[in-house]
């Protein structure tokens, strides 16, 4: 098991997750299960909430990051704008 962000990551070889799929998705909370194949990440399962948590902090990592480019880059005064703008668009889809 590997803690990763304040949530467990346990790795589980897929064959396992196969026969276990159940006891996986009920089990899931904080948790994220790492399914492996041949000692090598294949997926990723986490709850909806887990996905969606990460999306948010995605989001704002780039909002964060585009006023600092921005401050950064007087020069681009219209590119926070235009990077707020862009960000909102591909939110939407």
């Amino acid at each position: 098991m590997i803690d990763v962000m304040g949530s467990s990551t346990h790795m589980v070889p897929i064959t396992e997750a196969r026969d276990h799929l159940r006891e996986i998705v009920a089990s899931l909370g904080d948790s994220t299960y790492m399914l492996v194949r041949h000692s090598r990440p294949a997926a990723i399962v986490l709850s909806p909430d887990r996905y969606n948590a990460l999306l948010e902090r995605i989001a704002l990592l780039e909002e964060e990051a585009a006023v600092l480019h921005a401050r950064l880059h007087p020069e681009d005064a219209d590119s926070l704008d235009a990077t707020r703008a862009r960000l909102v668009k591909e939110r939407a889809t």
